[in-house]
């Protein structure tokens, strides 16, 4: 390979990770808002079965 040839796969290689990076982050906060909506949805349904006795 040349060194031309090499430095595009380098620059492809920092493309892809930068990418799949930004993703794992999106999917991160993702799973914090699931985690924050479920938390909630918990609490309603404690609160509607106190509220039925």
């Amino acid at each position: 390979m040349t060194a031309m040839g090499a430095n595009r796969a380098l620059d492809h290689q920092a493309k892809t990770l930068a990418e799949l990076t930004e993703l794992w982050i999106a999917t991160g906060k993702r799973v914090l808002e699931l985690t924050e909506l479920v938390e909630t949805l918990e609490a309603k349904v404690a609160a509607l079965e106190a509220a039925r006795g």
